[in-house]
């Protein structure tokens, strides 16, 4: 009999899955039958996830900030690419100008789901990086969309509306997507918002978590986000205090 983590068009590779989004996506995986592979930045996680999953998360050490010699890839890890239901980093889409590749957690074998991520990048891409927001807004939302952002309407048209003025105020805007995940009618994406409010080109921009969710027919049909400033390693929470100093060496993506 094969072990519960055996690789199968059941597995998925998670980075980071040793606390946080990453704990709570990998438990809840393999909750599902999932065989779960990912990393951790220690034995201690490893161990916990393991139990926790009752066997079914394998996991390696991985921790970025330590040189690359410390952190070998096993060869399980190397095979992620293989499997039909993964987390892949891969290399974005050429209108994401961003360093970063972006991260991408869909069951492949849930049309549902690609197909409401694909609408979800196609959404960004239209409204904002092509500034064809009214366009974007209509094709991609359905008309009574239900907005939970305080500044925005209810409605395809009033969001149309907004991003049109910001694109046309803004010639800089874009939005560059860190990671998205996609589960049945829900899409949920880790973005930054750059150049938005101001036309400088050293923006940091505005971290967001939107979650969209979709209809039948492939249109979104309701929005929540949550929004951050960006800050840098010296003024690293601008919206709370000015010239606040990282308190870790990770940055918000």
């Amino acid at each position: 009999m094969s072990s519960p983590t055996a690789l199968s068009s059941r597995s998925v590779a998670i980075t980071g899955a040793g606390g946080g989004l990453g704990r709570g996506i990998a438990l809840g995986l393999a909750s599902k039958g999932y065989a779960v592979f990912g990393t951790a930045i220690s034995e201690a996680e490893i161990q916990e996830l393991k139990n926790a999953s009752n066997g079914r998360a394998r996991l390696m050490i991985c921790d970025m900030t330590k040189p690359l010699e410390r952190n070998p890839t096993p060869n399980w890890m190397r095979s992620a690419s293989r499997l039909s239901v993964s987390t892949d980093a891969t290399s974005p889409p050429p209108f994401f100008e961003e360093e970063i590749p972006m991260l991408i957690l869909v069951d492949h074998n849930d049309s549902r789901a690609v197909r409401n991520k694909d609408n979800v990048l196609a959404l960004y891409d239209l409204m904002i990086n092509q500034k064809k927001s009214e366009e974007a807004t209509a094709k991609f939302l359905c008309p009574d969309y239900i907005q939970h952002n305080p500044l925005i309407a209810d409605g395809s048209v009033a969001l149309g509306q907004y991003f049109a003025q910001v694109t046309r105020e803004h010639e800089r805007a874009r939005v560059v997507v860190h990671k998205i995940i996609a589960v049945g009618d829900y899409v949920f994406a880790h973005v930054n918002f750059l150049n938005l409010v101001t036309d400088n080109p050293t923006d940091t921009g505005i971290a967001g978590v939107d979650i969209y969710r979709f209809d039948n027919e492939g249109k979104a049909v309701e929005h929540w986000d949550t929004l951050q400033l960006v800050g840098h390693p010296a003024n690293s929470a601008p919206w709370i205090a000015p010239n606040i100093p990282r308190a870790n060496p990770q940055g918000m993506f």
